[in-house]
């Protein structure tokens, strides 16, 4: 998020017209060795600056978005979206996902009706011209399934319905000023499409452009469109910023345009990083348990041997959970499930939380399986699994 905002800000977009969610808990966590500063890329430039966010902590939960995008100042209790019928908007969303739903870093899931009444409530009331909406997540392509091509707005997503999207910049790349930050530095479609925007000029490239070029470069995950396509022909730059000859970052954006296009000759456009990228990547919901495994062959110390034990015990609990009291009743099943009801679909979800805990970033998997049962499944039968599952969460 910190990185798509420097983006915009040095594409020439007014502070005052960019809106940061973050739940600010990276910058300076004690597992940080650069305290105050993060990077999205190997020995990239710091991309944090404390007064850039607008919403954090608690804040950054799913009402607050949804308020925000409606320009409900009410509710969000800060700025939000004062855009009209003549407005391009642009909104970046990244963060954990599964089926039909998107993780906030507080409060309860977004779910997909919830997400697409809030756009129809934007179209409704004029709130913009053109919209494109990024969506980094799991299973993110299940999260648009009633856009149309009548409401202008263009949504492109990390993968699709059924798969994870993936982290990049990890293990032994994930190297800043000579020290390994033992993580993912970033998302690989999220890189992807921030570091093709740097690379081009925003008044030349489209939409299209942009589309063809992350989903070339996103080898990991199927890369989806969904909504309204008539207007990708327009430059990003319409959406992402135009460098004007009065941007303060006019210069620094400009020379880094300069050297991508040099080595790009040089090397070819599809050679610089991409090698790094796909080596470096790693599935979505396997980011914990392969930095904790990184790190605890890096130190082998008693802290990171437990940590590393209790995420695969974790893991381990959750597999069982779910092989053992959903798979004999959705045997022979289509995996490709549509969530239609979505408000048994919401009641299942909570139930198994309720029961089990909070769904993890690896079990988050699993709301493929809570979805078909959803869908297809009796009252009595699932009345039956939740009782199974009362009994195995209590022990």
């Amino acid at each position: 998020m910190h990185h798509a905002y420097q983006i915009l800000k040095n594409q020439g977009y007014p502070a005052e017209q960019i809106i940061l969610m973050s739940y600010d808990d990276i910058a300076n966590n004690r597992s940080n060795p650069f305290p105050g500063q993060i990077f999205n890329k190997p020995n990239g430039d710091n991309v944090y600056f404390a007064d850039d966010i607008d919403y954090r902590g608690d804040s950054v939960n799913k009402d607050v978005f949804q308020a925000v995008l409606k320009g409900d100042k009410a509710t969000a209790g800060g700025p939000v979206l004062e855009s009209d019928s003549n407005s391009r908007v642009f909104i970046y969303f990244a963060d954990h996902g599964g089926v039909d739903l998107i993780c906030m870093p507080t409060g309860s899931y977004l779910y997909a009706d919830e997400l697409n009444d809030t756009l129809q409530f934007m179209h409704d009331n004029n709130m913009y011209k053109e919209l494109v909406f990024y969506m980094e997540a799991c299973e993110s392509g299940s999260m648009f399934p009633d856009l149309t091509s009548k409401e202008g707005i263009y949504a492109m997503t990390a993968t699709n319905a059924t798969t994870s999207s993936w982290g990049t910049y990890c293990g032994t790349s994930a190297v800043v000023q000579g020290k390994n930050l033992g993580t993912c530095l970033g998302d690989l479609f999220s890189v992807n499409w921030m570091e093709d925007t740097e690379a081009n000029n925003p008044q030349t490239e489209t939409l299209q452009t942009q589309h063809d070029n992350v989903v070339a470069t996103t080898t990991k995950s199927p890369v989806q469109k969904f909504g309204d396509f008539d207007f990708m022909s327009e430059p990003i730059g319409d959406f992402e910023g135009i460098l004007t000859p009065n941007s303060k970052s006019t210069f620094g954006s400009q020379l880094k345009k300069y050297a991508h296009e040099f080595k790009s000759k040089i090397m070819g456009p599809s050679m610089e990083n991409h090698h790094i990228k796909e080596l470096s990547s790693v599935n979505s919901r396997d980011i914990a348990l392969h930095s904790l495994s990184h790190n605890a062959q890096m130190d082998w110390s008693h802290e990171s041997k437990e940590l590393l034990t209790q995420e695969i015990e974790n893991r381990a609990w959750w597999d069982t959970l779910f092989v053992t009291h959903f798979d004999e009743h959705l045997e022979g099943m289509n995996a490709d499930v549509t969530v239609k009801d979505h408000e048994k679909y919401r009641f299942l979800v909570e139930s198994v939380e309720t029961l089990c805990g909070r769904l993890t970033d690896y079990s988050l998997k699993y709301t493929r399986q809570i979805a078909m049962a959803s869908e297809n499944l009796s009252d009595d039968q699932i009345a039956t699994i939740m009782g199974k599952l009362a009994n195995h969460c209590t022990q």
